[in-house]
C-alpha cells in the first residue's frame, strides 16, 4: 500500500532526527538541521506490505541526534494510506522525559511535537467493511478512553462511499 505523510520540521543549530517506523520495524529516517525561525516542508512516499485484516502502528520519532535543540519542532500536515486519511490529531503523543517534561499520560497535539518524543497511529487494515464490528477489544477500548483505530480498506473506493471528503 502507498503512503504519504507530509510535515514541517526544524531543529535550531543542533541536528535531529524524524524515524518513521510501521509495526516497530524501520522505514525512512531524516536527519535535520535548521537556522534560527527556518523550517523544512517534508514529504516521504513508501511502499508497505500488510497482511491480511492486521492492527497496525505507525510510529513517528522525534530524536536529538547528539544535542538537544533548544527550538525543536516536528509538525504533521497529512497521513494518507492506500489514499485514506489517518487524522493527525489522533496520534498518542509521548514526549521523552527530560528537564522540561515529565508527563505520565499522552497530551492533546494537533499534530504537533515540540518536544524530543513519539507519536502513534493506530489503524486496521481489512480487505471489506464487513469486518469493521465492535469486537469486545474495541469496547473494551472504549471504556478506557482509548479511541477505536482507524479502519483502511484495500479498496479505497469502498471507503470513499462510507465517508464524505476527508
Amino acid at each position: 500500500m502507498f503512503h504519504l505523510i507530509e510535515f514541517t520540521i526544524a531543529s535550531e543549530n543542533y541536528p535531529s532526527t524524524a524515524i518513521f517506523e510501521i509495526n516497530g520495524e524501520f522505514i525512512k529516517g531524516l536527519n535535520v538541521s535548521t537556522n534560527s525561525d527556518q523550517t523544512i516542508d517534508q514529504v516521504i512516499k513508501f511502499s508497505y506490505d500488510y497482511p491480511t485484516d492486521s492492527n497496525n502502528t505507525l510510529t513517528i520519532r522525534f530524536e536529538k541526534v547528539e544535542e538537544e535543540a533548544e527550538v525543536k519542532m516536528l509538525s504533521l500536515r497529512k497521513i494518507l494510506i492506500n489514499n485514506q486519511q489517518l487524522y493527525v490529531q489522533e496520534g498518542d503523543y509521548n514526549p521523552y522525559p527530560n528537564d522540561y517534561v515529565t508527563l505520565k499520560d499522552t497530551i492533546e497535539h494537533g499534530g504537533n511535537m515540540g518536544w524530543y518524543g513519539t507519536m502513534d497511529y493506530e489503524f486496521n487494515i481489512q480487505d471489506n467493511l464487513s469486518n469493521n464490528r465492535i469486537s469486545n477489544s474495541s469496547i473494551d477500548k472504549m471504556s478506557f478512553g482509548h479511541a477505536i483505530p482507524r479502519t483502511i480498506l484495500r479498496d479505497a473506493s469502498l471507503q470513499k462511499r462510507h465517508h464524505l471528503n476527508d
